[in-house]
């Protein structure tokens, strides 16, 4: 009998041991826009889930997860992205294409249409922090150099970011010509919320080797 018991112990463990293996940890979005949206690798510019000149269907493999927008892309997929936390949960993921290669990626975030200016602004500092949270956006290989990157070891992060602070747009454009833009929009007789889209661009060298070969 008492072999039994053990038998049945064992066969229990056994059996909760395969069961936790076969379940897959789904990975977290970061909560950092920056880091959601951009992915940085030696000073050049991509999205973060997928890769420049992605084909429609390898778009929306990568976005499984998430459902289409009912926000219409006439120029190509939109996805209902994850809230942002301490922003909104209100963001649209845009994927744009040209000959059925991804050129432009775009995480349009809408602030709730009853917040103040004084929220706004408040977001607009969460912004700024994000930026020179997210490390690769404060590394030297992004300081501008008229239109192009340029290693500056005196590169000050903050200085470079201030702008993000009173909802002014910024863009970086890395070496390759690969360009991250952040744009603002604000309240207005067009627009009932204030907002920003921040976005990750192909270089039109690429794109133009791409098509042409």
């Amino acid at each position: 009998m008492r072999k039994v018991r053990i038998f049945i112990i064992l066969a229990l463990v056994f059996s909760f041991v395969f069961a936790f293996s076969g379940c897959s940890v789904k990975e977290e979005e970061p909560t950092n826009i920056f880091e959601r949206v951009i992915k940085i690798e030696e000073g050049i510019f991509s999205p973060q889930k997928v890769e420049f000149l992605a084909s429609p269907e390898e778009v929306m493999e990568a976005n499984k997860d998430l459902e289409v927008s009912e926000k219409q892309n006439p120029e190509g997929y939109a996805f209902t992205g994850k809230a942002i936390e301490g922003i909104s949960d209100d963001v649209v993921i845009a994927y744009n294409f040209e000959d059925d290669m991804l050129t432009t990626v775009n995480y349009i975030v809408t602030l709730d249409e009853t917040m103040d200016k004084a929220g706004y602004e408040e977001v607009c500092n969460t912004l700024y922090n994000m930026a020179l949270e997210y490390k690769p956006m404060t590394s030297t290989t992004l300081v501008l150099d008229g239109d192009k990157l340029k290693p500056k070891p005196e590169f000050d992060a903050a200085a470079e970011f201030e702008p993000i602070k009173e909802g002014n747009g910024l863009s970086w454009q890395d070496e390759e010509g690969n360009a991250v833009r952040l744009l603002f929009f604000t309240r207005d007789k067009y627009q009932t919320s204030y907002g920003f889209n921040l976005s990750v661009h192909v270089s039109r060298d690429t794109m133009y080797e791409a098509v042409n070969g």
